[in-house]
């Protein structure tokens, strides 16, 4: 009673963006995480204006959370909004830093009236030398082999004055190790005083001096932040771009670009192109990885946020070519058309990024959780479409889609050997048209599916939508322990299936066999694709399918 109530108190409100819900009067992003737990955070919001701006900043993030490429607390970071960081911002703070250590070395020469005036006794010199040297040694140690506690600090600090340190990532990892050099001087400049090696300490302190950072003044300041308030927006800058570049483009170039620069927006927001950093850049490009080809069914059909929330088996999305081909054009957009010909930018956020070409591939599961899945699968005693279709899939690797769409017309029987099979009509390749064997355990399912049904009638009727099978498969991994994610870090959905029927299958039968029951294309380097350049009977392919055993 008391869910219901809370729930009651935080449901969706009327034109409340997706992925918040408001509680009182103050809107809170919620949405579910890959452990099945919820996210929830306040937007510090009353206003439904603010919290759809809010929203559509960080809407293109969630999935990235949910897929675990993004994580909780970067995404936390996302909801505060910190400012891109710049140079001028990070010697600020390396200043103040290293000017902190510099009066420290100054006031050594005090210490000794210092702790006298207050009671504490004469220095022990030979002490202080061993604990400096040894503390100069610890730094630099960790400098030497890259374990900079340094660096870590000075990204604390910078959240803490509201910037994003990932802005400038290598800029904050020099910073670090300039700081730990300092680090290490300052605890020198104790071990060379103390020693009485005195022009030492005058050096090091001279070095102190020396490594201090030069921050702008307060006038040049000033002029940045004036010139950075005038800075033109993202669609104000894309729309010069396309006038001054799309009189040369083709009608196809033309449609293709806009739907990169509408993802690019998406990811980024609206914002000042002297805003956009790297880290803004990655991102997009790791929404993009995720998407399917649009001029496909389903997704022709879809908005693009809906693309990015879909669960896309990773044959539909798209290739690693065109991922490069969407950077390729915000590379020809920053960098040299806003930096090198507009002078608008002085640091393009596309240099220095390179897209590494990346199979695009799903998690399968392992032989333990397929034989929870499929176990609870049987057990199932209603008779809607789960129990059939998941087994089914379980049990010929065949596509989601394929079995979706099988009609009576295409559960056959062999003559030669009497076995049943599915023959697959249609496909995205000529390898894909093709015989699969049914697998004993399902048979009498499928034949109690076509019973009195006309030929052409479907062998799942009312079968739902896309979606809905999703979530099913989905609920039915959380019943069965088998997590989003494998240990790889690959993500698991209904395609896994095929996946974990190919890893298996490959275990027992020979690979063209496979590939010739799955519809893949067949790969000639195996050696003994030959041997099936002929039309491949049913029984030479039912070692396949007979050697699948879940139970």
């Amino acid at each position: 009673m008391g869910n219901n109530s809370v729930y009651n108190k935080s449901r969706n409100v009327s034109n409340t963006p997706k992925y918040t819900t408001k509680r009182g009067e103050t809107f809170y992003i919620n949405f579910r995480l890959p452990s099945g737990k919820f996210f929830r955070q306040s937007l510090a919001t009353d206003s439904l204006k603010t919290a759809q701006a809010t929203m559509s900043r960080l809407s293109a993030y969630i999935p990235l959370v949910q897929a675990g490429q993004m994580s909780e607390e970067d995404f936390k970071l996302k909801i505060v909004d910190l400012k891109a960081l710049t140079k001028r911002d990070l010697d600020s703070l390396l200043f103040r830093l290293l000017e902190t250590d510099l009066k420290e070395a100054e006031r050594i020469p005090q210490l000794g009236s210092i702790i006298r005036a207050a009671g504490l006794g004469p220095v022990n010199a030979a002490d202080t030398v061993e604990t400096a040297k040894g503390y100069a040694g610890a730094v630099s140690d960790d400098l030497i082999n890259g374990h900079s506690f340094s660096e870590n600090l000075i990204k604390y600090n910078l959240k803490h004055e509201g910037f994003d340190p990932d802005s400038l990532p290598f800029e904050v990892m020099v910073a670090g190790s300039r700081w730990d050099m300092c680090r290490a001087q300052l605890y020198e400049a104790y071990q060379a005083f103390y020693s009485k090696d005195l022009p030492r300490y005058q050096q090091i302190i001279q070095g102190l001096k020396q490594a201090l950072p030069v921050v702008p003044e307060a006038a040049e300041l000033e002029a940045d932040v004036e010139e950075e308030s005038v800075s033109i927006l993202l669609s104000e800058a894309w729309a010069m771009f396309v006038k001054d570049k799309g009189s040369h483009w083709v009608r196809s170039i033309e449609k293709e670009n806009k739907r990169f620069f509408e993802i690019l927006i998406h990811v980024v927001g609206d914002q000042p192109v002297t805003s956009i950093t790297k880290q803004d850049i990655r991102k997009t490009l790791d929404v993009i990885t995720a998407l399917p080809k649009r001029f496909a069914h389903p997704y022709k059909t879809m908005t693009l946020q809906q693309c990015i929330d879909h669960d896309v088996p990773e044959e539909d999305l798209l290739s690693s070519a065109m991922v490069k081909k969407h950077l390729k054009i915000y590379s020809s957009f920053f960098k040299v058309y806003l930096k090198d010909e507009k002078d608008v930018l002085t640091l393009a956020p596309t240099e220095g990024i390179k897209y590494e070409v990346k199979e695009n591939r799903g998690g399968n599961f392992s032989a333990p959780e397929m034989k929870r899945l499929v176990a609870h699968l049987d057990g199932l005693t209603d008779d809607n479409w789960r129990k059939a279709y998941f087994l089914t899939l379980c049990h010929t690797g065949a596509r989601r889609g394929e079995i979706a769409d099988l009609k009576v017309s295409q559960f056959r029987t062999d003559e030669l050997t009497g076995r049943r099979y599915l023959f697959i009509e249609d496909g995205k390749t000529d390898h894909a048209k093709r015989q699969i064997p049914v697998h004993k355990s399902i048979e009498g399912i499928l034949e109690k599916l076509a019973e009195g049904k006309k030929i052409t009638d479907r062998l799942f009727p009312k079968f739902p939508g896309y979606k809905e099978v999703t979530d099913a498969w989905v609920t039915i991994m959380r019943q069965c322990n088998a997590p989003d994610f494998n240990e790889k870090g690959q993500k698991r959905r209904v395609h896994s299936i095929r996946h974990s029927f190919i890893t298996k299958a490959l275990t027992h039968a020979r690979p063209v066999q496979v590939q010739l029951v799955v519809g893949h294309s067949l790969t000639e380097s195996l050696g003994i694709t030959a041997r099936y350049t002929h039309e491949p009977t049913l029984e030479e392919l039912l070692s396949v399918v007979d050697g699948i055993d879940w139970r």
